[in-house]
């Protein structure tokens, strides 16, 4: 009775930690992949936060959409996920604090997060892109604590096994 409880357990923690990593990694390979499709208008967007060098922002517009994807792709399929998760965070708040300095000073731009007719282009407008990005960083950190937890499944007692005594 113990055994099956605890591998019940077990099951919500393996699915606690594959479903936002299945939302974290869809959102970054559709981002993206959306960049990489139109990396003219994205190198625009990234130029127009203002916050790095001319040649740096281009440079970052074109390798910033492969490692979204790569990063996605290394969570989704359990390779690397450690870095891949790491990888995910440090973007992420990089990405807050972009966001927040561009809306400190008035600029009105567009994030570049996803493409302007995107139906999920609410998500990553003015502040609430802001927001978004907390969710998925708590997303983030659900996923490793429910992966550890579903990792360390605690053996049944010795009655369980068939043994009564010591």
């Amino acid at each position: 009775m113990l055994a099956a409880a605890g591998q019940r357990r077990s099951a919500v923690w393996v699915v606690a930690a594959w479903l936002p990593r299945l939302v974290v990694a869809a959102l970054f390979v559709y981002t993206g992949s959306s960049k990489i499709l139109d990396l003219g208008t994205f190198v625009k967007e990234v130029r127009a936060y203002q916050l790095i060098p001319l040649a740096w922002s281009n440079g970052l517009a074109y390798v910033l959409p492969w490692l979204e994807v790569l990063a996605a792709a290394l969570l989704l399929i359990g390779l690397w996920r450690r870095e891949a998760r790491v990888l995910l965070i440090v973007m992420l708040v990089v990405f807050t604090a972009a966001k927040s300095y561009v809306l400190a000073r008035g600029l009105k731009i567009e994030c570049g997060c996803v493409p302007t007719g995107s139906m999920l282009h609410f998500l990553f407008d003015g502040p609430i892109g802001i927001v978004t990005n907390v969710a998925l960083l708590l997303l983030l950190a659900l996923e490793a604590y429910a992966g550890r937890r579903a990792r360390t499944i605690p053996a049944p007692p010795a009655t369980q096994r068939g043994r009564t005594g010591p």
